[in-house]
């Protein structure tokens, strides 16, 4: 890990900008490359990926990296993040929700960070929360060189049959889109 991640990761791992970075149990800010192609934006993270740190290491997450391969995509040239870095919850092992407007606000300076250090060509938005409430940012800043893609977000898909599915065969053509852009 270069300088530059290294000095991004301590100034965000702690942030307290919001009461569920108070009682996160780790800022979840990115994983996979440094230098990706492509950069997948999701919603905030699970229960699992708030106990090992890791975007879309879960259920979601491993639906999602399947359909990157069948899409033809390289793992290795793959980066992951999430609209907010914590998990929203109302108490610290509460059931996930929705992040909050003031939320996604908050995170909005990590985000926007995570894509000026990336520097990916291409940004797949995961899912309704990422594609409507955090578009704005993301496309002033690509607008004028990288492409941006959506696809429906993975658990959607797992809660309406999974694998095999007219659902997961559409998410898997919409990620293939950006091997081909």
């Amino acid at each position: 890990m270069n300088t530059t991640f290294r000095s991004f990761r301590r100034s965000w791992r702690t942030c307290h900008r919001c009461p569920i970075g108070k009682r996160a149990l780790k800022h979840v800010l990115y994983s996979g490359s440094e230098s990706p192609r492509y950069l997948f934006v999701g919603e905030a993270p699970g229960k699992g990926e708030e106990v090992l740190g890791e975007c879309f290491i879960g259920k979601s997450g491993k639906l999602l990296r399947s359909a990157i391969k069948d899409a033809g995509l390289n793992l290795e040239s793959c980066a992951f993040t999430n609209v907010v870095a914590c998990r929203p919850c109302d108490r610290r092992g509460g059931a996930n929700r929705p992040p909050s407007d003031m939320e996604i606000s908050n995170c909005a300076p990590r985000l926007d960070n995570i894509l000026h250090l990336l520097r990916a060509d291409m940004v797949m938005l995961v899912g309704k929360v990422a594609s409507a409430r955090a578009l704005a940012p993301v496309t002033r800043m690509y607008l004028d060189k990288r492409l941006i893609f959506n696809c429906v977000h993975p658990s959607f898909v797992l809660r309406n049959g999974g694998v095999g599915t007219d659902l997961y065969r559409d998410m898997v053509e919409n990620i293939g889109r950006m091997r081909h852009a």
